[in-house]
């Protein structure tokens, strides 16, 4: 590697920590008072994350989901499952003395058996639902109608989300601080 390499890679790493500077911690705003104008300008077009209150109160899923229901609607549905020893799907982590990028272990089971598992206070590895490219549609279909519109996000972005993801795990899942290449919500 070369001494020009070595500053492009330091440039782009520079580049790369100006995109995630947030500050001291991220902005709370209520999305009842925030106009899909202000969204796009104030976090959108700045890459800055921003926590949306009031966003969702009008979804059904709010009410209505709770174990039991996810049960009696896809408890017999088949879906993907990271499984770790410590929570770290796709993440750095540390093995044979070094930090490497490790990805999940995946495995298929119902939603009945995923859910047992997050209740067993006796299992050793961390179960997580964390499949992207649209598994609330590919894996939990008999949800979507529980799922409501945010129409100033939608506005901002110019069109309805690509993809819906829902990702269900317990307090040892974890999703390392990121950025993500593309616009997303989560």
């Amino acid at each position: 590697m070369t001494h020009e390499d070595v500053l492009n890679i330091l440039r782009r790493s520079a580049i790369e920590l100006r995109e995630l500077d947030i500050g001291l911690a991220v902005p709370r705003h209520s999305a009842q008072s925030l106009t899909s104008l202000q969204f796009q300008q104030l976090y959108v077009s700045r890459n800055k994350p921003v926590v949306l209150t009031d966003a969702i109160e009008h979804w059904p899923a709010l009410q209505s989901w709770s174990a039991e229901y996810l049960l009696d609607r896809v408890g017999d549905v088949e879906i993907t499952v990271a499984a770790t020893p410590n929570g770290r799907a796709d993440a750095v982590t540390e093995h044979d003395g070094g930090r490497v990028f490790a990805l999940p272990y995946e495995q298929r089971m119902t939603v009945r058996t995923f859910l047992e598992g997050l209740r067993d206070s006796r299992m050793e590895r961390v179960l997580y639902a964390q499949r992207q490219s649209d598994s609330l549609a590919e894996e939990f279909s008999a949800l979507l109608p529980d799922i409501g519109s945010m129409p100033a996000v939608a506005e901002a972005f110019g069109c309805p989300p690509e993809a819906l993801n829902l990702w269900i795990g317990d307090h040892r899942s974890v999703s390392s601080f990121h950025k993500d290449p593309y616009e997303n919500l989560e």
